[in-house]
């Protein structure tokens, strides 16, 4: 199965409450987070709320 492609913001953003993987710099590793689209960021499951302007990149979670 082919992986999404990753979308920049604000160009395209998830769906509101959707959870994606985000990257916040090219040489980090992507993690998951959930858009809100009221306020703007993505919320990690650890609690750090990040702004769309923190993130280099997104793309929908694929699952098997």
């Amino acid at each position: 199965m082919a992986a999404c492609p990753w979308h920049t913001l604000p160009v395209k953003v998830p769906a509101d409450g959707q959870e994606v993987w985000v990257r916040r710099w090219i040489w980090v590793a992507p993690f998951k987070a959930t858009w809100d689209l009221a306020a703007q960021s993505f919320t990690h499951s650890s609690g750090l709320v990040m702004l769309w302007t923190d993130i280099w990149r997104w793309r929908h979670v694929v699952e098997p």
